[in-house]
């Protein structure tokens, strides 16, 4: 079997449908793709509109767990898949192009990929619109080049050779499970692994309110922190990557890392400076010797691009980001 595509679903009744017949109306053979469906303890009605949907579509595979997050239910789907590569979609979302798997699988094979994926996606509210692939050639990266030079990647907009990911598992019970999950994964291919990456917007990621990131929840906050800081230590704990990859990555996370005191300010000051002060990176910045001026130049960074001006307000449930910055980092 080529490919299993794996699908943790959780209250998503509204959407389940488009999502599952975007990925079975594929235009390859069914018995060469799985579709596993992870009914993640779901309280609506997804299970009969997915029960439905595989009576038409066979090639549908329904699996039903107590709630335990995206990273149970994705490894859930790990554990019994079948096939050479593994993708994963979210429930809400869908692909945009009949034509995926046969455009990714025939670029994974005929270059030796472990890990094709695209370079863009498609962002939408209600119907998609049609995606088509964009012809014009595929950039092969080792690890290093990938990490050096592709700045947005996602667990969603990849295809992964099982061979890569299957020893890797996702963290459960929280939020921001897939983050060090896509690091570990691209480091895992070896030295002398290749990554493909195409342009091709196969993904369609609806801009829905009430996800993960756009719900101002502490606990979502806390492991959004905790997710950036194993990143940050898993990468500082490869011997075998370059320095020149390091130093690179630390401009990433140092950008992360003004996100997190950006959004901070949506959640209590009491919380989230103790979920900030645990990141490694901010106590790596505040030890002598190792960060030359980046304090200065992060706060005049900082102050000059933030969307978030000061709110000058009396409510103590938000943060006044220039104050948290300077306070966190002090």
């Amino acid at each position: 079997m080529d490919l299993s595509i794996i699908v943790p679903a959780y209250n998503t009744e509204k959407w389940i449908s488009q999502c599952l017949t975007s990925l079975c109306k594929q235009n390859y053979r069914p018995d060469q793709f799985e579709v596993i469906v992870i009914n993640d303890g779901s309280p609506d009605d997804l299970e009969s509109i997915v029960l439905e949907l595989q009576k038409k579509y066979t090639n549908i595979r329904y699996i039903k767990q107590k709630n335990g997050r995206q990273g149970k239910a994705r490894n859930t789907g790990l554990a019994s898949a079948r096939g050479r590569y593994i993708a994963f979609v979210d429930s809400d979302d869908c692909w945009t192009n009949e034509e995926t798997i046969s455009i990714l699988i025939s670029l994974a094979d005929q270059y030796h990929l472990d890990i094709i994926s695209s370079s863009e996606y498609h962002s939408f509210t209600g119907i998609p619109k049609k995606q088509n692939y964009i012809a014009n050639g595929i950039e092969i990266y080792s690890r290093e080049q990938f990490l050096e030079k592709i700045r947005h990647f996602s667990v969603w907009i990849s295809f992964y050779s099982s061979q890569v990911i299957k020893n890797i598992h996702f963290r459960e019970n929280c939020f921001f499970e897939d983050l060090d999950y896509v690091y570990k994964a691209i480091w895992t291919v070896g030295v002398n692994g290749k990554i493909g990456v195409i342009r091709f917007p196969f993904y369609g990621y609806r801009q829905n309110p009430h996800s993960t990131t756009n719900t101002y929840q502490i606990q979502t906050f806390i492991d959004n922190c905790i997710a950036n800081d194993l990143v940050f230590r898993f990468c500082r704990s490869r011997d075998d990557m370059s320095s020149e990859c390091m130093e690179n990555l630390y401009a990433r996370f140092q950008k992360s890392l003004l996100t997190l005191l950006s959004i901070s300010r949506h959640y209590p000051l009491k919380e989230s400076r103790k979920a900030l002060k645990q990141i490694v990176l901010v106590s790596l910045f505040r030890e002598t010797g190792k960060t030359g001026n980046w304090k200065l130049e992060t706060t005049r960074h900082y102050q000059h691009v933030s969307a978030f001006p000061p709110l000058g307000s009396s409510d103590n449930s938000s943060i006044d980001p220039y104050k948290t910055l300077h306070n966190t980092l002090r």
